[in-house]
């Protein structure tokens, strides 16, 4: 087991033989104008490999890549990929090998002197995009062909206007598909990945503001971050700023479910409103859900305190499609862990906000907090108040918040919260 010191802080436009190129580039040549470092980036790495896939072994490299699913979804990071090699070529006289990196780059390294500028461009990514990876969404991946199916390669711009989601084909021809529509043709993504957290290292690190050890293992390493498992790091970041144990002065007349339990609270399930509220989070390019809950509370010393949670799920664990239609079901929360909850300590109200995660630019999110303290030793009780802020991203999911009260029932699979203007009702246990 290994310890690092970190810091966290907390309508497809039909795609036709005759689009008319000027007006595509020109509409290219303005999105990118405007958009940022990582846009850049992911753009070229979108049409590089585009220009691509008329090699039926590149389809398989990537197919192969995501099949292994690393993360849960079908998707592979290019950082830790980018020096793997594969046989390209259309016969056995033809097939030389290249460097993943080198398609990536758009660059074909039979031209030594051309190295330095993949190696440039690989460089960019791992500094200004860590997390760029290859997503094949499930409706491709049922549909991976090597050989007569024609692709298209989207990137995922940061800020996604008008619903237009940028594409490319082999040839080099732009395309705008929509963020709504599935496409009719398979599409291989180019997107920031969002169940992997990277880490700068030296002085990269310089905004990092709270310091906590993750115990897990770094997934991998290079020059500039350590890569882990976003669950890794919320776990280890739990554990630093301390979830609560039992606490003296337990109530002598107990007249609620914790007053008699000593056990942790723990959220048991969620479950989206209906199949709307799901679709409303859920665009054909984002994979499977990435669930985060920020429980904020009070300390009796008049500071707030908060433990986050993340959760992964592919699109099956939260519908459950029959025939003709799909509903909604629970999705298991795995019984995780909160604190043992002593109102002396800890106040009589608990606040519970949740997201859908996506890559973004960060805002701030601000929600109405009060919570009561009980007197100790004849002394009268106190009330607590405050605006709690956290930082999210503004293409992040607001799925609703919750105010989880002591005295709420506790047995067998606990009591359900319907979330205030929310998508999704959970349950909290003991």
């Amino acid at each position: 087991m290994s310890i690092v010191s970190i810091s966290f802080w907390a309508c497809q436009e039909e795609i036709t033989g005759d689009t008319d190129p000027s007006l595509a580039s020109k509409t290219e040549n303005v999105l990118l104008a405007t958009n940022s470092i990582k846009d850049q980036l992911a753009s070229k790495v979108a049409k590089n490999i585009a220009a691509s896939l008329g090699d039926p072994m590149v389809l398989d490299f990537m197919k192969e890549k995501a099949n292994e699913r690393f993360d849960g979804d079908f998707n592979f990071l290019i950082e830790n990929t980018k020096d793997e090699s594969l046989n390209v070529g259309f016969d056995d006289v033809n097939k030389r090998s290249r460097s993943f990196g080198s398609i990536v780059s758009g660059i074909n390294l039979s031209d030594k002197r051309l190295s330095d500028t993949v190696d440039s461009f690989l460089d960019s990514i791992a500094r200004f995009h860590p997390l760029l990876q290859v997503f094949v969404p499930e409706f491709s991946e049922e549909n991976f062909r090597t050989q007569g199916t024609d692709y298209l390669v989207a990137y995922i711009p940061r800020k996604i206007k008008n619903g237009v989601i940028p594409a490319y084909d082999k040839n080099g021809n732009y395309h705008e598909l929509s963020s709504t529509e599935i496409p009719e043709i398979p599409v291989i993504v180019i997107k920031e990945n969002e169940r992997v957290t990277a880490i700068p290292k030296g002085n990269n690190a310089s905004n990092r503001i709270l310091d906590c050890p993750i115990l897990a293992g770094a997934i991998f390493e290079n020059d500039y971050n350590s890569y882990y498992y976003t669950e890794d790091v919320y776990y280890s970041q739990n554990l630093c700023i301390g979830g609560g144990g039992p606490v003296d002065g337990a109530p002598v007349n107990p007249t609620c479910d914790r007053d008699s339990n000593s056990g942790k609270d723990r959220l048991n399930r969620l479950k989206f409103n209906s199949m709307q509220d799901f679709r409303d989070v859920n665009e054909w390019f984002d994979g499977g859900q990435e669930i985060e809950v920020t429980i904020t509370f009070a300390i009796s010393n008049g500071n707030i305190s908060s433990v986050k949670k993340f959760w992964t799920g592919s699109d099956s664990d939260f519908k459950d499609c029959g025939l003709f239609n799909c509903n909604t079901q629970w999705f298991y929360l795995g019984n995780a862990e909160i604190v043992t909850w002593n109102p002396t300590t800890y106040g009589d109200a608990m606040l519970y906000v949740w997201i859908e995660k996506d890559p973004g630019d960060p805002i701030e999110l601000s929600n109405t907090f009060s919570s009561s303290f009980p007197g100790v030793g004849g002394a009268p009780g106190t009330n607590f108040s405050t605006t709690v802020k956290q930082t999210i991203t503004d293409e992040d999911d607001e799925l609703g918040e919750a105010i989880v009260e002591y005295c709420d029932q506790t047995t067998g699979d606990g009591n359900e919260y319907n979330s205030v203007v929310g998508r999704i009702r959970f349950k909290v246990k003991q």
